[in-house]
């Protein structure tokens, strides 16, 4: 829990503050808004789509998922990276 506490500590204010430089000062109030109910519905929905990943794939569930995000991550960062050269 500490290490999330952490990482979210850090990621929230960052994530807010890019978010409400990309906007209009008009449409600050709408994007922080819809912002704030995605990450809710992440930390709600995640939880639950976790827990059935884990039971199905047991123990190994949460190297698998590991696996899968840093490919899935190296796969978006690569392409972002082709499409600014």
């Amino acid at each position: 829990m500490f290490i999330f506490g952490f990482g979210d500590s850090i990621f929230g204010p960052s994530f807010n503050g890019m978010v409400s430089k990309t906007v209009d000062p008009s449409e600050q109030c709408r994007i922080q808004g819809g912002s704030q109910s995605i990450q809710v519905l992440a930390r709600i929905i995640g939880p639950i789509i976790g827990g059935q990943i884990y039971v199905s794939l047991g123990h190994a569930a949460p190297a698998i998922m590991g696996m899968i995000f840093i490919a899935l991550a190296a796969l978006v960062l690569n392409k972002g990276r082709l499409i600014y050269r």
